[in-house]
């Protein structure tokens, strides 16, 4: 599952234990609060239908198959039909969207919240716009990212619908209402509003210092002589940790703003390098990462690397698909597709601020596809099924 989706489990299962949701009382002085909204997603069936995570797993195959389906309405709303079956066909063969559903990280009910509150802004109807703010508002309990989603949403009413002012103040109302909301219910029951995850001091600090690098790095914060340890075992609260940690992160980015623009660059290469964060060893200790680094062998990790990369062969041909479609369109990116690739320009922005790794492009991966499958369906072999047909 990895630290964070161990995180997730186990703090699921503690507010489980409490009969409390998350964070509880006994979170105030934890290090952070982690994607309330997730933990909060997780123990809703552990409550209502059974008490194992199987069921968890289930519920991300279901919402991952509705990710398809969104992926087919985007394309063939931006684009047309050919774009929407051919892009769907490619999200689909993608491996790390196979095993998403079976992941405990975030990555799929993030994106389920956010494009589905994305589809649904797009519609005329104010009731639609109503379910979509609180999607939003969902979507922001596990990230707080989903501004990447909402901004475009917000630009497109703007652009092309009617009562626009009224139709923007009033899907912004609804995305923020419920949240003001629970942080005053948070702020009241545990004694901090956190309505969202408060990591961000925790992970902006691991790349604002000297020995910082494009990817985390805990070592300062558990590591008795990590300059942040301290400030990790003291008695603050979760609220005042974050708040602690990130004007020491400021600080330091004001004082080297071009050491940490290179590091923001340089981890746009670490968040798009593979594609296999969610495939299990498929080929036992072969492919096991965690066995090969233990093991000490350069070549067994060697080995491990190449089958890795090899998995990830789809995601690079699609990914080198989404960069010519770019350029032989480019006239077409200031348009009505181009919002699409707004949402990838800001997600993408937003998420190099802070340490990097290689999962953090799957929420903008449907992007990718659409763009990908345009190009694939002005081939000329496809053109010509077209007319056939």
């Amino acid at each position: 599952f990895g630290p964070d989706g161990n995180g997730y489990i186990t703090h699921t299962l503690q507010a489980f234990n409490e009969c409390s949701l998350y964070p509880t009382k006994n979170n105030l002085h934890d290090i952070y609060v982690q994607a309330p909204g997730l933990i909060n997603f997780h123990l809703l069936p552990l409550y209502f239908i059974t008490r194992s995570f199987l069921v968890i797993r289930i519920i991300n195959v279901f919402l991952n198959l509705v990710i398809v389906l969104e992926v087919f309405y985007l394309a063939n709303k931006f684009f047309n039909k050919r774009v929407a079956y051919i892009s769907c066909f490619i999200y689909t063969i993608i491996l790390s969207n196979i095993f998403a559903a079976v992941s405990m990280q975030s990555e799929v009910p993030y994106l389920f919240w956010a494009l589905t509150g994305f589809c649904i802004s797009l519609s005329k109807r104010w009731y639609w716009l109503l379910i979509g703010g609180v999607c939003f508002a969902v979507a922001y309990t596990i990230r707080p990212l989903v501004l990447a989603f909402t901004i475009p949403s917000v630009i497109f009413i703007l652009v092309y619908q009617k009562c626009r002012a009224l139709k923007s103040i009033f899907l912004l109302g609804v995305f923020i209402i419920p949240l003001v909301v629970l942080g005053i219910y948070n702020k009241n029951r545990v004694g901090v509003s956190a309505v969202s995850s408060t990591t961000g001091g925790y992970n902006l600090l691991m790349t604002s210092f000297d020995g910082a690098t494009p990817i985390p790095n805990h070592s300062i914060y558990y590591n008795k002589n990590g300059f942040a340890h301290n400030i990790e075992l003291g008695h603050y609260n979760v609220a005042e940790k974050d708040s602690i940690l990130r004007r020491m992160a400021i600080k330091w980015i004001k004082q080297h703003p071009v050491k940490y623009l290179k590091l923001c660059v340089m981890r746009v290469a670490v968040m798009f390098n593979k594609d296999t964060w969610s495939v299990p060893p498929l080929l036992g200790n072969l492919d096991n990462p965690d066995y090969a680094i233990k093991s000490g062998s350069i070549t067994k990790m060697a080995i491990c690397q190449i089958i890795r990369m090899g998995y990830s062969l789809v995601y690079y041909i699609v990914c080198i698909a989404f960069i010519i479609s770019l350029f032989k369109y480019r006239k077409q990116i200031i348009s009505k597709k181009g919002l699409l690739l707004l949402i990838f320009l800001l997600g993408v922005g937003g998420t190099c601020l802070f340490p990097m790794e290689h999962r953090y492009h799957y929420p903008y991966m449907f992007v990718i596809c659409i763009w990908a499958g345009y190009l694939v369906s002005n081939l000329k072999k496809f053109s010509e099924i077209e007319d056939k047909g």
